[in-house]
């Protein structure tokens, strides 16, 4: 990463943190939340027992919804403030098989893997080498293990009225498949998942996109 797109992400870390107390006040997050849990669950048969990880878990909007339904699940988000949340929030719901970390993309590397399910919801946009993300998940993806990834259609620039830490306008999902593809995934679902309805009038759909490895 070069030394101005690490400023981005690390002023994007700033902002979730300053955005973290009042994330999940706005009723379009905590829909946004149930639909990709939901469609996360509706599209992945788990037994209960899966060892699981959340890429990029925020508050845990989607990830605190699939963990009753898991083993247990991994959460892992670069924002300290975001995970201080997601831990209260887990607290008051009671919700015991949740294992936060605040860590960076770069100091990842020593994750245990072997995860039978990696799902991650609107981060994919703010990375900005997408291949080298997918190759990580391809190594702690266990043999037959799922990758379910939730974000934004290709969309014009109008979605973020700020850009600070926005490496991609969106995804062409037939693209992206094309790339989990290429890491090593059989891809099982490609759909709309939700549609994001933003002040300026414009709708902007999220696709997910599940894989099995190979």
């Amino acid at each position: 990463m070069n030394e101005d797109n690490m400023g981005r992400q690390n002023d994007n870390i700033r902002r979730f943190d300053n955005a973290a107390r009042s994330w999940d006040d706005k009723p379009r997050r905590l829909k946004l939340g149930m639909e990709v849990s939901g469609g996360i669950l509706n599209s992945i048969p788990l037994s209960g027992n899966e060892q699981a990880l959340e890429f990029g878990c925020g508050t845990g909007l989607v990830g605190l919804e699939v963990a009753p339904h898991v083993g247990r699940l991994t959460m892992v988000d670069s924002s300290a403030e975001m995970i201080a949340v997601l831990t209260e929030n887990a607290a008051e719901r009671g919700v015991s098989n949740v294992v936060p970390i605040c860590r960076e993309l770069a100091r990842l590397e020593d994750l245990p893997g072997g995860y039978d399910l990696i799902f991650t919801s609107m981060v994919l946009h703010h990375i900005e080498d997408v291949p080298a993300l997918l190759s990580l998940f391809t190594a702690w993806c266990a043999p037959g293990g799922r990758l379910a990834i939730a974000d934004l259609e290709a969309e014009d620039g109008t979605f973020h009225s700020d850009m600070t830490g926005v490496m991609h306008k969106g995804f062409d999902r037939n693209e992206l498949a094309s790339l989990i593809e290429s890491a090593g995934f059989t891809i099982e679902h490609i759909g709309t998942v939700h549609e994001v309805v933003r002040g300026n009038g414009r709708t902007y759909p999220m696709f997910l996109i599940v894989g099995r490895k190979v």
